[in-house]
């Protein structure tokens, strides 16, 4: 799939709604491989199709709910006598963000990004029915009122990711915390207590520093300063992305004396500068 199509949103998402809805009946064609800078979520309504997706296929059947991430590289084979209705939601990079941190810190949809292939959610009869009727409902909408589809196509899209979601490292009930642990993960959240840092942890902790770095390790597999840093750059991402407020600023607010760290720390989990966060998102957003 060397010469795979780049499908961009600016050319492919509907300017008023903010996606790109349709229904493909693939019979005897055969789609081209394709790449594109925005998201996607499709589910098999009727029959079985051959999924290609990075240099690997998956057979996908009636019921089989996918979420395509913008760098995945994909595209359909029909098996022999074999029908397929496939409904395809596409959408912008900046509605599954802001999900992402609707979602924190509780749950992340992070962890679908790092596999290698698409995650696959294979739904019952009831759930599939349903999110077919949401689908197939927005599409009617959209023809009458491309905006008010808009909104409903954002609730929809935040109904679908959460089916992808994951618990985050801090949920008590899969980790079996100690109850001062828990309190951190619940009190840090807090704007007051993250930007305060390492000192709002120790006195939530009433624990040696040695004790409570050794308990992170055990418990939630990182440090108090990663722990602390995660959710200050967190923080950072939702102002950079609601906000016009100028980066230094943001740093700041957000607990960081130190701007080239601010940098540093970002690019380690967001994978780029605050700046090309911002721009990168701004640009493939269609307000609605």
């Amino acid at each position: 799939m060397d010469n795979s199509r780049l499908l961009k949103a600016e050319t492919t998402l509907d300017p008023v709604s903010g996606v790109n809805y349709k229904i493909n009946s693939l019979f005897s064609v055969t789609s081209m491989g394709h790449t594109h800078d925005f998201m996607e979520v499709f589910l098999i309504s009727k029959g079985s199709i051959r999924h290609l997706v990075n240099g690997k296929e998956q057979k996908l059947v009636e019921g089989d709910l996918v979420f395509i991430r913008p760098e995945d590289t994909h595209y359909f084979r029909q098996y022999r006598d074999s029908e397929c209705e496939l409904i395809n939601l596409a959408f912008n990079i900046r509605w599954f963000n802001e999900m992402n941190i609707f979602f924190q810190p509780e749950f992340s949809l992070e962890y679908p990004l790092k596999e290698y292939l698409p995650e696959i959610r294979r739904l019952g009869l009831a759930e599939k029915k349903y999110i077919y009727d949401r689908m197939t409902g927005g599409g009617e909408m959209l023809l009458q009122n491309p905006a008010d589809a808009g909104v409903y196509f954002k609730i929809l899209t935040a109904e679908i990711l959460s089916m992808f979601k994951k618990r985050n490292i801090g949920d008590a009930q899969a980790k079996n915390l100690p109850v001062w642990i828990e309190r951190i993960l619940s009190e840090m959240k807090k704007k007051e207590n993250f930007k305060k840092g390492l000192p709002a942890l120790r006195k939530l902790a009433c624990r040696s520093d040695e004790h409570t770095s050794r308990s992170f390790r055990l418990y939630l597999d990182t440090t108090p300063t990663d722990f602390i840093n995660e959710l200050r750059i967190k923080y950072a991402a939702s102002c950079l992305l609601n906000s016009d407020e100028k980066i230094d600023f943001i740093s700041i607010d957000s607990g960081f004396d130190n701007l080239s760290h601010f940098y540093h720390t970002f690019k380690k989990i967001y994978g780029g500068s605050p700046r090309k966060y911002r721009l990168f998102n701004r640009k493939n957003t269609v307000a609605v």
